[in-house]
C-alpha cells in the first residue's frame, strides 16, 4: 500500500514539473507567492525570520523558467524581505545578512535551474528512446505479419500444386493402370496381378498426396471455416493413425482473419 502511494506521488510530481507553464503565468505565480510570504513576514515581525519560505517562489522560477528569471525572483524576494522588516519596525538593517541571503538564494537558484535542465534533458532522451522502441516494435509486428502472410501463401501454393497437379497426374496414371489391368485380365495374362499391385500403389500415392496437400492447405478452412477444417483434420488423423481423435468445442469459432485461422490450424496439426 505504501509502495503504491509512493509511486503515485512520484508520477504526480513528474507530471507536475513536465507541465508547460507560460512565462506570464509563471511570473504572476512567483509574484503572488513572494507577496504573500512578504505579507506574512510583515505580520510576524522582524523577530521571526521568514527567509526559508522565500525558497518557494525562487525554486518555482528557477525550475520552470531559467537561471536569469530565477535571479530576478531572488532580487524580488530579497527586496520584499527587506521592505517587510522595515515596515515591521526593524531598528537597523544587517547588510551582511542581506548579502548572505542574496548569495544563498542565487546559489540555490543556480542548482535548481541546472537540475531542472538535466531532468528535462533526461526526459527528452527517455521520450526519444521510448518512441524509437515503439517504432521498432511496430516494425517488428509488421514484419512478423508479412512473414506469416508469405509463409501462408507459399503453403497454399504448395498445397494447390500437390493437389491439382501431382494429384491429378497420379489419378490419370492410376486410371491408365486400371485400364491396363482390365486388358490383361481379359486376356488372362499372368501379369495381371502385377498390374493390380501397380494400381494399388498408385491409389496409395494419391491418398498420400492428398493428405500431404491437406497438411499444407485445407480447402475446408477457406470455404467452410475453422471448425469444419479441424473436424476433418481429426477424422484424417483417426483414419491414418488408428488413434481416436475428436474435436470438442463450440460449434462456431468466429475468426475473420484468415492468417489467424491458418495459424490456429497449423498449431492443431
Amino acid at each position: 500500500m505504501r509502495r503504491r502511494v509512493f509511486d503515485r506521488a512520484i508520477v504526480n510530481l513528474r507530471n507536475f514539473y513536465r507541465l508547460k507553464i507560460s512565462r506570464k503565468a509563471l511570473t504572476i505565480a512567483c509574484l503572488v507567492l513572494a507577496g504573500l510570504i512578504g505579507y506574512v513576514d510583515y505580520l510576524t515581525g522582524y523577530e521571526h525570520s521568514m527567509l526559508l519560505f522565500y525558497f518557494l517562489p525562487i525554486s518555482l522560477a528557477a525550475w520552470s523558467g531559467n537561471f536569469a528569471f530565477g535571479i530576478t525572483i531572488v532580487i524580488l524576494c530579497v527586496t520584499t524581505w527587506v521592505l517587510a522588516d522595515l515596515a515591521s519596525g526593524i531598528p537597523a538593517l544587517g547588510f551582511w545578512n542581506i548579502g548572505m541571503a542574496f548569495a544563498s538564494y542565487v546559489l540555490f537558484a543556480g542548482v535548481v535551474s541546472k537540475l531542472g535542465t538535466l531532468v528535462r534533458e533526461l526526459d527528452r532522451r527517455v521520450d526519444e528512446r521510448t518512441a524509437a522502441y515503439e517504432r521498432e516494435m511496430l516494425e517488428r509486428r509488421r514484419l512478423d505479419q508479412e512473414i506469416a502472410q508469405v509463409a501462408d501463401r507459399e503453403r497454399r501454393r504448395l498445397g494447390h500444386d500437390l493437389h491439382d497437379k501431382l494429384g491429378q497426374h497420379l489419378t490419370g496414371t492410376a486410371l491408365a493402370a486400371q485400364v491396363l489391368k482390365e486388358k490383361l485380365a481379359s486376356r488372362c495374362d499372368p501379369e495381371t496381378s502385377d498390374a493390380e499391385k501397380l494400381v494399388r500403389c498408385l491409389e496409395e500415392g494419391i491418398d498420400f498426396t492428398r493428405n500431404l496437400a491437406r497438411g499444407f492447405f485445407s480447402p475446408e478452412l477457406k470455404a467452410e471455416g475453422l471448425v469444419v477444417a479441424l473436424q476433418n483434420l481429426a477424422e484424417t488423423v483417426s483414419e491414418q493413425s488408428g488413434i481416436k481423435c475428436v474435436l470438442s468445442g463450440d460449434e462456431l469459432i468466429p475468426i475473420h482473419d484468415s492468417t489467424v485461422a491458418n495459424q490456429l490450424y497449423r498449431i492443431a496439426q
